[in-house]
């Protein structure tokens, strides 16, 4: 996967990462600082999602986004570019 974007909140310790797969597809990973020493990565499993989550960045496109199930390997390196 590709980085194609880092955006940091401007309320609190939250980062948003931007991945393009490599067919394409974009997805969204968040690492949530709580402050509380039970921090948060939230993961998708798959490259959109109907939630329109409001902290989410693809929220507003994920309709216009291609759908499909990430493989193991994709989460595992959303999660290891974070922790």
């Amino acid at each position: 996967m590709k980085l194609m974007d880092k955006i940091a909140s401007t309320k609190d310790k939250t980062k948003k990462y931007i991945f393009q797969t490599e067919d394409k597809p974009i997805i969204e990973v968040a690492y949530i600082d709580k402050n509380d020493g039970k921090n948060i990565i939230c993961v998708p499993s798959q490259t959109s999602c109907a939630m329109k989550c409001r902290f989410c960045h693809l929220a507003d496109i994920s309709d216009k986004l291609v759908n499909r199930n990430l493989s193991a390997e994709e989460i595992k390196e959303g999660v290891d570019y974070i922790y």
